[in-house]
């Protein structure tokens, strides 16, 4: 063997190890316990610690192969600018300063790592099928966590993953709950939706008929998951997704296809409401012996609504005595003891210029996605494109709601498949008027560094 080739196979084995590793932080980040009610909110950290940590050692090996040198300073310089945005917030802020303030460093530290992470993953020559398996098994866990919610809401293992408080408390707007491994049931949904889009695209790709059923049963398990967290905005959205969905494949089976698919993407979508519609209505109207936790779907006091428009006042009047905040913001607003659901955090946190940036990013990205999945010729890579699209999509209505971006187990691992998709951007280009996607090459990209080419 060549020194040229033996160099070549050396770097595509230390590739792979470091691939894997980046999946096992991935994986970690996402099951490890928080330990609630044992450390309380600080808990939440350990997620993230454990990301920055994990990445930044994968970060070290990898990066000198994985990054261009103007990518990685460009994401730098944006890392650095908002650490600078975020420090002048928390200094002038007129409630001084707490410690809980620096939260948000360990936040942008983290998406900063996994963000690159995720880049190096997918241009090194990572592969997409590993990482969708990854995803797939930490669903599973989240739908066997839900029927162990099922048997005791605040049991053993249920505590390692959120408060006591959560069943027991808040004046009764959590009880009983599934809040997964996120902590609190609106955040769970994002992580639930957005997975039941992937195994949806997976069904309607599949053609084997064992993966078929798998993938089919898997998202009913998911719904049924969503429905543990009795979130009525979430139970109406995943509907929407799945719809919007079908639709846009539908569509898009009509440009590239000739509509070859539309039947089966329509069928698809009416089989799977067919079946979980009775779901419903034997969880509603039948034995409700297995879902006796469920108390609050159906309880018409329970509008988290009214609570939302209560945080109206407290936010107009801490504006009423600081209005030019409203440029800058005010910096972590629980660190002041102020809870705020909805975009209203991220206005009294930010103030209009961070917020509208945080929400400017997100849509670009949005229309970004839907642009690709509708002008990319390749059908696969089109259902890809709008996968994503829809993720971000409903993670768009839960931002403006929650302060899901920002989530600890929400930067782990979207943050991840963010520094996926910009490298898969990157790595595949589409020509105008030409049927055809063509991908660059990862295993020339990783022998063209072990070996010169002649031009």
């Amino acid at each position: 063997m060549s020194t040229a080739a033996h160099i070549f196979t050396q770097r595509r084995i230390s590739h792979k190890l470091s691939a894997r590793y980046a999946l096992f932080v991935l994986l970690l980040a996402q099951l490890i316990p928080t330990f609630g009610d044992i450390f309380g909110s600080p808990g939440n950290a350990i997620p993230l610690l454990t990301a920055i940590f994990g990445f930044t050692l994968y970060l070290v090996a990898s990066l000198s192969d994985g990054v261009p040198r103007r990518f990685f300073l460009s994401v730098t310089a944006l890392f650095l600018l908002a650490i600078a945005y975020t420090g002048i917030i928390t200094i002038t802020s007129p409630h001084g300063v707490v410690l809980r303030d620096l939260a948000i460093w360990i936040k942008l530290a983290a998406i900063y790592v996994t963000f690159l992470a995720g880049y190096i993953y997918f241009n090194s020559g990572g592969s997409l099928r590993t990482l969708f398996s990854i995803h797939l098994f930490i669903l599973l866990f989240h739908i066997a966590l839900f029927f162990d919610h099922l048997r005791d809401p605040n049991g053993p293992i249920q505590v390692l993953y959120h408060y006591k408080a959560l069943v027991g408390g808040w004046g009764g707007y959590g009880i009983n709950r599934f809040p997964g491994t996120w902590n609190f049931p609106y955040n769970e949904t994002v992580f639930l939706i957005s997975s039941a889009v992937l195994m949806f695209f997976a069904f309607t790709k599949s053609k084997n008929l064992k993966r078929i059923l798998f993938f089919f049963l898997t998202l009913v398990a998911c719904y049924i998951s969503l429905f543990g967290t009795q979130s009525r905005a979430g139970f109406i959205a995943f509907f929407i997704c799945i719809f919007y969905g079908s639709l846009a494949y539908a569509f898009i089976s009509l440009i590239h296809n000739r509509g070859k698919a539309l039947g089966a993407s329509l069928s698809l979508f009416f089989i799977f409401l067919l079946i979980a519609s009775g779901v419903v209505v034997f969880m509603l109207f039948g034995d409700m012996s297995a879902f006796k936790h469920l108390n609050k779907f159906t309880d018409p006091q329970d509008a988290s609504a009214y609570k939302r428009l209560e945080e109206l006042p407290v936010f107009y009047s801490e504006f009423d005595k600081y209005p030019w905040r409203i440029i800058i913001g005010f910096g972590n607003a629980r660190a002041q003891g102020l809870y705020f659901e909805s975009f209203l955090n991220y206005v009294y946190n930010y103030g209009l210029i961070g917020s509208f940036t945080i929400l400017g990013t997100w849509i670009y990205l949005w229309g970004l996605f839907l642009f690709k999945a509708l002008k990319t010729k390749d059908t696969t890579l089109s259902l890809a494109f709008l996968c994503i699209n829809i993720v971000i999509s409903y993670t768009l209505l839960i931002g403006v709601s929650a302060d899901i971006l920002l989530h600890y187990r929400f930067i782990p691992l979207y943050y991840f498949y963010a520094g996926v998709a910009y490298s898969f951007l990157n790595l595949h280009h589409v020509k105008h008027g030409v049927n055809s996607v063509h991908l660059r090459s990862r295993d020339m990209h990783v022998a063209s560094a072990a070996m010169p080419v002649k031009h």
